[in-house]
């Protein structure tokens, strides 16, 4: 009961009891079994559970190897490798790659706010573009239906782009290191192609909806729903592969992970050791230029079809 009551008003944290034979039975080879008492929550016990399995497995390294080995051998070899001390140097990569830790995370949550206003501003656009009577005004307009379609693609990739001009500014005002690197460049680079799929994908959408109400509630379930399953909210590290599975179909996936890939790099990234994070980064905005371009040729569709169909 002493050393329960010990334990309970913390006098002590860490209580072991060694077996009467622990020694002999120890140097035989045989797994002898101790019994401790900890403190709940204690932040010594894991320390001590490390120090001591290091120390017991490193005399049964000794004895496995070498048989005949005597007690007092036995203790100065274990003595000598538990007082080993290594020196670490932290990587610079890993260094490097906390001071952007606030810049990955403000452009990974930047595409749910980006996908959101191009959902909303893009859809309230189109609603008005194809009502019936404006529709059927531009029919009969001396302009092909495909130069209409690259005049409102074009208009809404200004519209796009001055989002991303203000996303990049803050960027720069909101970082306290407030120094414009490589890797700052990635992170803009990555962000303007992301747009461009963004603007694809509000396109289409536009394209399906009818109402206003419709266009509001698109741009609020959609990107919400992307965000957590791609990774821009929730990391993508913590997140199932099912659901990893799920959200490798959309462009917003390989947008967080170009950033986080980002995230990883060295500051000076024209190092060769770098070379095949700049590849797949590289690769994933091109897997994202390949969903904008899907989505603008179904886009196309879709408006040929419905034009036909008021005609």
């Amino acid at each position: 009961m002493k050393i329960e009551d010990a334990l309970f008003f913390r006098e002590v944290e860490y209580v072991l009891t060694i077996p009467y034979n622990f020694g002999e039975e120890y140097l035989k080879g045989k797994d002898v079994m101790i019994e401790k008492k900890t403190v709940p929550d204690s932040i010594y016990t894991v320390a001590v559970d490390a120090a001591i399995n290091n120390y017991l497995n490193t005399g049964r390294s000794y004895l496995s190897a070498v048989p005949d080995i005597t007690e007092e051998q036995l203790m100065s070899f274990i003595q000598e490798d538990v007082n080993v001390k290594a020196d670490v140097v932290i990587d610079q990569s890993v260094k490097d790659g906390k001071n952007y830790n606030f810049i990955n995370t403000y452009f990974n949550f930047s595409s749910y706010v980006l996908l959101s206003c191009c959902l909303l501003g893009i859809g309230m656009v189109m609603i008005s573009f194809h009502n019936i009577d404006i529709l059927r005004r531009n029919t009969v307009a001396p302009i092909s239906i495909k130069n209409m379609n690259a005049q409102l693609i074009g208009g809404n990739i200004i519209f796009v782009l001055a989002f991303d001009l203000i996303f990049i500014i803050l960027s720069v005002i909101l970082n306290k290191d407030k120094v414009i690197s490589e890797n700052i460049l990635l992170y803009w680079l990555n962000l303007i192609v992301f747009s461009i799929s963004a603007m694809a994908m509000s396109y289409l959408i536009a394209m399906l909806i009818k109402s206003r109400q419709a266009a509001q509630a698109m741009s609020t379930v959609i990107p919400l729903g992307l965000s957590f399953i791609s990774g821009a909210f929730v990391p993508q590290f913590l997140l199932g592969d099912f659901v990893l599975k799920l959200a490798s179909f959309t462009p917003l996936y390989w947008f967080v992970k170009g950033n986080d890939t980002i995230a990883r790099l060295n500051v000076a990234w024209l190092n060769g050791s770098n070379h095949d994070k700049i590849n797949n980064i590289f690769y994933y905005m091109v897997i994202q230029i390949g969903f904008a371009a899907a989505l603008f040729a179904l886009s196309l569709v879709v408006s040929k079809k419905k034009s036909q169909r008021n005609n």
